[in-house]
């Protein structure tokens, strides 16, 4: 009963962040489009290095409000939209969500490659979502090395769209993880809790992905090379 309560307390203070973040998104467009309105205004009349410091403030400031939509949309817990979604778009939104995060506790960057742009069926929300879980995961477990994104289309050779995750890591963490994840979503919630050191956000990940037809794959390989894979079927 108790645990019952906290994830529904947890659910409600998620909705009430959403909406207020909703709000301060609002306010922040505002005056991100009356900074702008001034830079076009007044910008031609500035020395060339103002120009460029004010330009560059602008930037920084509509960088820093797509974040915010991001978060935004990660609490907001809305009714589930299952539609066609862009594989890409998401997984450029998600490295985009966490590239500060991974700068600051580990020194890692996130380059994304993407071969083409599947399309995929997925709730967009909740795949920016398993997506943030698998780039943390993959910055937790790391040497602070680069991660590379890469995303692939499907094939004769490989029937589902796929995302890997790889980077130098810890090859035990992402063992433990695949032991994990050989069962179905209930037998393996012991393993993944433990692998992912108690977070259920992996069990969430693993179960909407399989819901989708998809999975989640972890890859230890020589030289320490360690990788997440997400597969998911591809809209034709």
């Amino acid at each position: 009963m108790a645990e019952a309560v906290e994830d529904r307390t947890g659910i409600e203070r998620a909705r009430l962040l959403a909406t207020l973040g909703g709000s301060l998104v609002h306010e922040v467009a505002n005056r991100i489009g009356a900074l702008t309105a001034l830079v076009e205004a007044f910008g031609p009349s500035l020395p060339a290095n103002e120009q460029r410091e004010l330009e560059s403030v602008a930037a920084s400031t509509r960088a820093s409000l797509s974040l915010l939509r991001r978060v935004v949309q990660l609490l907001d817990r809305g009714a589930r939209s299952v539609a066609p979604t862009s594989l890409v778009t998401a997984v450029r939104e998600a490295a985009a969500l966490l590239a500060r995060h991974a700068q600051r506790q580990s020194g890692a960057t996130i380059a994304v490659h993407a071969d083409g742009d599947p399309i995929v069926r997925a709730d967009s929300g909740e795949l920016l979502q398993v997506l943030a879980t698998a780039l943390l995961f993959v910055q937790r477990h790391g040497h602070g090395g680069p991660i590379d994104v890469i995303v692939h289309g499907a094939t004769t050779v490989r029937p589902r769209a796929s995302v890997r995750m790889v980077t130098t890591g810890d090859a035990t963490a992402y063992g433990a993880l695949a032991t994990a994840l050989a069962g179905d979503v209930q037998s393996c919630v012991p393993g993944l809790l433990a692998a992912v050191g108690g977070t259920d956000a992996m069990v969430f990940a693993v179960a909407m992905l399989r819901r989708w037809g998809g999975d989640l794959r972890a890859e230890a390989g020589l030289r320490r090379e360690c990788a997440l894979a997400i597969e998911l079927p591809e809209l034709r």
